[in-house]
């Protein structure tokens, strides 16, 4: 497995990064590319020109030294991972880090983008170089939040919603289980925020409880749906059904004993308009395990 890594010059995600290379060691053989991108937009807002340089010298001088920078830290993760026995390589650039990510992943054909975030609870920003990549990578991302722990990939977590991409994300968390030696639970959360809103804009509050019974029965329906697919590719696959904000109820799950949460960049409401990354996005910046971002 080809395994693209994303670093900056922290240093703080190098410690993480390595675990998770660790476990997917675990099942397959793994080479990591560790990729350093000198970010062209801090260069070109710090190149105007002074009083003793110009600005084409100051930019040049600015990229040597970021170039400097950046090949320490890439020699020190080298290192780092070589004593864990990870097989490694790396590469530097200039350019958009969102961009040569991406590019490189795609040159690279890589299996997997290896990305830490320094987001921690709230949602993702719209625009962060992590957002950019999610929406345009031509492979599965693996997220790790500052509080992600990883401890290996044992226990599963799928969020579906009988869309094609929970199906696709599903179908992916399958292959992993197979991998791993894993086991993996489908979760349904049944949107009772979106049903208030919903009662209470059409005036029929007092069918609430109605509408998530009813709600409730096309989750059971999802779920068997789910899992008589697993079944015929011989896996078996547990259910679960939540009520309340998916987000919330996705990480309070998580919490149970989940090793890692797969999930798509893209679902289904109640209501049949599709939701862009909104679940996806408050789950990448609050989860405590790490999440698998299946395009």
């Amino acid at each position: 497995m080809r395994v693209l890594v994303p670093i900056d010059t922290t240093g703080q995600s190098v410690e993480s990064t390595k675990k998770a290379l660790e476990a997917l060691l675990e099942a397959t053989e793994v080479e990591a590319i560790v990729l350093h991108v000198v970010d062209s937009s801090i260069i070109d807002t710090a190149s105007l020109p002074g009083e003793y340089m110009d600005a084409a010298s100051r930019k040049e001088l600015l990229v040597r030294k970021a170039e400097e920078g950046g090949r320490r830290c890439m020699e020190a993760v080298e290192g780092t991972y070589e004593k864990a026995g990870i097989k490694v390589e790396s590469s530097l650039v200039v350019g958009y880090p969102a961009e040569e990510i991406v590019r490189a992943a795609r040159e690279l054909k890589a299996d997997l983008i290896l990305m830490a975030s320094r987001r921690s609870g709230g949602r993702l920003p719209l625009g962060s170089v992590a957002d950019k990549v999610i929406r345009a990578a031509p492979c599965p991302i693996l997220i790790l939040t500052p509080n992600a722990r990883v401890r290996g990939f044992k226990r599963l977590l799928v969020p579906v919603d009988g869309s094609k991409a929970s199906m696709k994300s599903l179908d992916f968390a399958l292959g992993l289980t197979r991998r791993f030696k894993a086991g993996a639970t489908a979760l349904y959360v049944v949107d009772e925020y979106a049903i208030q809103y919903s009662s209470a804009i059409s005036g029929i509050t007092e069918y609430k409880d109605e509408l998530i019974e009813a709600y409730t029965k096309t989750g059971e329906k999802h779920l068997l749906k789910a899992q008589e697919h697993a079944s015929g590719l011989g896996f078996k696959l547990e259910g679960r059904i939540r009520v309340g904000n998916p987000p919330e109820e996705i990480l309070r799950e998580a919490e149970e004993g989940y090793d890692l949460i797969v999930i798509g960049t893209r679902g289904r409401g109640h209501f049949g308009k599709l939701v862009l990354g909104s679940v996806t996005s408050a789950i990448l910046g609050g989860a405590k395990v790490p999440v698998m971002v299946v395009r």
